[in-house]
């Protein structure tokens, strides 16, 4: 009987440890991901595998979104999406509710308006340039009707 009540505490023990290992991992990535918000998205390549890209500047010189700002809050139904890229390029602009397809002018700038959800609502701009490399960013906007 004693033999069966070490084993019980030894395999409880493992158990503990292995969540407790799994909790601090979570954390540890959790305020990474906090320490930097979307400073620099990543480039994703929608070319062949054979054509590889030149190196090309980051996302945030190439898509630079000037409102709304991240994590922000709005009191309106609808929400302007205003930045600048690539002269004369094609963006693609996602919400919860819809897509949005545009061209920017020929300083590159551009915007639109979105319908947004109640709630949360994560907007994602995509421009494509001339290599086929693609370029995004995201913004997260909350909407309500409550007073704060």
């Amino acid at each position: 009987m004693r033999k069966d009540v070490v084993i019980a505490i030894s395999i409880g023990l493992v158990i503990g440890l292995v969540i407790t290992y799994g909790i601090w991992i979570a954390n540890k990535s959790l305020k990474l991901a906090q320490n930097h918000p979307g400073a620099s998205p990543t480039p994703v390549t929608t070319s062949s595998p054979e054509a590889s890209p030149s190196p090309n500047p980051s996302a945030n010189s190439v898509l630079v979104i000037s409102s709304p700002e991240d994590e922000s809050l709005s009191e309106s139904a609808t929400v302007t999406i205003k930045g600048q890229t690539i002269p004369n390029s094609d963006l693609v602009f996602f919400s919860e509710k819809s897509e949005t397809f545009l061209k920017s002018d020929a300083r590159g700038e551009f915007s639109t308006s979105v319908n947004l959800e109640t709630g949360y609502n994560q907007l994602k701009i995509i421009v494509i340039d001339a290599s086929g490399v693609e370029y995004s960013v995201e913004r997260l906007v909350t909407y309500t009707t409550s007073k704060i």
